[in-house]
């Protein structure tokens, strides 16, 4: 069984190594999905504070099982002039546990501006925006967000794939449910772009809102990243790899899952095997042992088994001789030797150990003890018995002190 749990040992192993290593593996240099981009209030001031983050909680118990099942939600709620309009999308890099967690973060953030009308925030993986009045429909607005950054690359190349790649990104999200991506990267230029449309437009407000956000995009360059964040998408590029890649994530996640439920699978297989063939062996060999010991009494035939005579342990014998031991050796031929020994009740045998093994050779034993059983005469050696093992084989006979032949037959001599 030790053997049994090393194997299994090192497949456990295997396995834990293989998908830990895999698991490390990096494919992108993804940004914190939390981290804040911008937070803007409106100035404008509720009168009934209590009532609208009342609402403002109420809405997002309905909204948070849509988050959690869509990846997006809206919610309203009060009455007018107060009425409270809020909205939730994560973006579309994000797997179902990556979106909760950035929500639940954003609706607190978001929470903060009260008392004010609304406002709005974004995070690197998830916008949020409430209201006093309906937006789901709006595309474009005045307060619309901006940012290039400080750093350039003034290369007619990256300006030229720079507008390539946000024209193309506008199609490809548009093309593709309202979620797209574009790379583009060669030995001197790399552009990478994520663009998103909110759930509640529908598919010409979307494709209208991000060709208004890649015509704002286009005037960062020469600048390395731009982000546009319109009131009904976001657009965004950069000259680094700052995406979460789902379709690279979701086939890592996939491979790791399929790999860990085959090598599981291959470890409890050949564990089984090799249990199989640990109980095979242990069962093989008792069938061994115990036809051994079955063809042993075939080889005494049926007319014999009857016969006045024992069949003794090899324990017995053993305990008689101290193991055979030399001291009580009484003599030795080319076929065996014979021991003196002494039973536990005290009677001294003489054993004679033969070194015959087989079914011929046991047979042929038989024969002897056959001869010998059936002569009985006063004048010779009682045959008491006998036993078999896989190597010898042994006869018993009673002991007869070493003297003269006629003091054994005829008994002390008279005095004259």
């Amino acid at each position: 069984m030790a053997a049994l749990s090393f194997h299994w040992s090192l497949i456990i192993s295997i396995v834990v190594v293989v998908v830990v290593e895999f698991d490390t593996i990096s494919f992108s240099k993804s940004e914190p999905l939390s981290e804040l981009v911008t937070r803007l209030c409106r100035e404008d001031k509720v009168g009934d504070e209590a009532t609208y983050l009342k609402n403002y909680d109420r809405i997002l118990d309905t909204m948070d099982r849509q988050m959690a099942m869509e990846g997006y939600g809206t919610g309203q709620m009060g009455k007018p002039p107060e009425r409270l309009y809020v909205f939730s999308q994560c973006m579309g890099d994000l797997n179902g546990g990556e979106c909760m967690a950035c929500y639940n973060g954003i609706k607190q953030l978001m929470s903060s501006c009260f008392p004010a009308t609304g406002g709005r925030v974004f995070y690197n993986g998830c916008f949020i925006r409430a209201e006093n009045y309906n937006f789901f429909n709006h595309t474009v607005e005045p307060d619309d967000i901006k940012r290039c950054s400080d750093g350039m690359d003034p290369r007619q190349e990256f300006v030229e794939t720079g507008r390539k790649e946000i024209k193309d990104l506008v199609k490809v999200t548009a093309e593709n449910g309202g979620f797209g991506m574009v790379n583009k990267k060669t030995s001197d230029v790399s552009f990478y772009g994520m663009a998103m449309c909110w759930k509640t437009l529908s598919t010409k407000m979307c494709k209208a809102c991000l060709e208004n956000a890649a015509n704002t995009s286009s005037a960062c360059l020469p600048s390395t990243e731009g982000r546009v964040l319109n009131s009904g998408c976001s657009f965004r590029y950069a000259d680094y790899d700052f995406g979460n890649k789902p379709n690279v994530r979701r086939t890592k996640e996939l491979f790791l899952t399929i790999t860990t439920y085959v090598l599981v699978a291959l470890a409890i297989s050949l564990f089984v095997v090799m249990v199989s063939i640990y109980v095979g062996k242990a069962v093989y060999n008792l069938r061994s042992k115990s036809k051994s010991k079955g063809a042993r009494m075939e080889y005494l035939p049926p007319s014999k088994k009857g016969m006045n005579f024992l069949e003794f342990n090899y324990s017995t014998l053993q305990k008689a001789t101290e193991h055979f031991n030399d001291a009580h050796k009484l003599g030795q031929g080319g076929f065996g030797e014979v021991f003196k020994g002494t039973l536990h009740d005290g009677r001294e045998i003489a054993i004679k150990r033969l070194f015959a093994s087989g079914k011929n050779q046991t047979q042929e034993i038989y024969n002897e003890i056959d001869i010998i059983s059936s002569a009985q005469h006063k004048n010779l050696v009682r045959f008491l018995g006998c036993c078999f093992t896989d190597t010898n084989s042994y006869l018993v006979y009673e002991f007869l002190v070493n003297k003269s032949l006629d003091r054994i037959i005829f008994g002390k001599p008279y005095i004259w």
